[in-house]
């Protein structure tokens, strides 16, 4: 993203900052008793959600429960420092979850929910910076497999964005990348996602293309949170709206709102859904 983008996102993350609960290092000492016994009835295995809906900011998040708020057994609460919320969307039990920005939280959210929950699908929403050149604003960036961009042990032979002893990069969920592919989005474009804690400028935009070719997006959590899904066991997959492009070229349409972006992310997500199999 340019470099006045890059100040304007500070901005952003700055105002999202007092919004976000810091993580409570203990999951269960601020798990709601009530919230959980939601999921202790006889059809357990029904009532409790199977997709995981993870956003960053509450931006990101309300268009949402803004869908949930609409259903019969909507649900909210916080558990171990994290914003949740239960309910139907595109006829699929969900759980939203804001997980604050970074791959640390990304992380964190990532593990509570898959021990909570123990999903079958996790889906990473919300907004998203265009690194590929052929990108555009308010496109939708599904992510094939996810890398870090800041990772670099090349020295040690690993490939660019392996963190050492691990993948060279983490694939996206067979199931859900199917069901992408059988989508009808304008702008739905496939690709890999790198993810750092580092905004990428105009003097590092054209590095980090030669070094990530097949790279479409460039996010703050999708990689982390496509870790923990494949240590445990979860399909991943990352749904997000272009809302900036990585060092656009002069007189290009090169931001939109992040609250646009998001909800064509949000759009997309719901269409996902719909294309899920029946059971989920």
């Amino acid at each position: 993203m340019n470099e006045k983008r890059g100040c304007n996102l500070k901005q952003i993350l700055w105002n999202n900052v007092s919004m976000t609960t810091s993580p409570n290092l203990n999951p269960d000492s601020t798990f709601n008793n009530d919230f959980e016994a939601t999921f202790k009835t006889a059809d357990s295995d029904a009532a409790r959600p199977q997709i995981v809906i993870a956003t960053a900011m509450p931006m990101e998040a309300a268009p949402f429960l803004e869908v949930l708020a609409a259903q019969e057994g909507f649900k909210q609460t916080t558990q171990a420092g994290l914003d949740v919320a239960v309910g139907t969307i595109a006829g699929k039990r969900v759980v939203v979850v804001t997980t604050g920005i970074g791959l640390v939280n990304a992380a964190y959210a990532a593990t509570v929910m898959c021990s909570r929950y123990q999903p079958k699908f996790y889906l990473c929403a919300g907004t998203t910076g265009g690194l590929a050149a052929s990108t555009r604003v308010r496109d939708v960036c599904a992510g094939t497999d996810y890398t870090y961009s800041r990772a670099d042990a090349t020295m040690f032979d690993y490939e660019p964005g392996q963190v050492p002893g691990m993948p060279a990069t983490y694939p996206a969920g067979q199931t859900l990348l199917a069901a992408a592919h059988s989508l009808e989005v304008p702008g739905l474009t496939f690709g890999q996602v790198a993810s750092s804690d580092a905004f990428i400028t105009t003097e590092t935009v054209e590095n980090m293309r030669t070094t990530f070719p097949r790279a479409i997006g460039a996010d703050m959590e999708s990689t982390a949170a496509a870790q923990v899904c494949a240590k445990t066991g979860v399909e991943f997959l990352s749904l997000r709206g272009i809302s900036d492009l990585c060092g656009p070229q002069a007189g290009d349409d090169f931001h939109v709102d992040g609250s646009e972006a998001a909800q064509v992310s949000a759009n997309a997500v719901q269409a996902l859904l719909s294309a899920l199999p029946c059971g989920y």
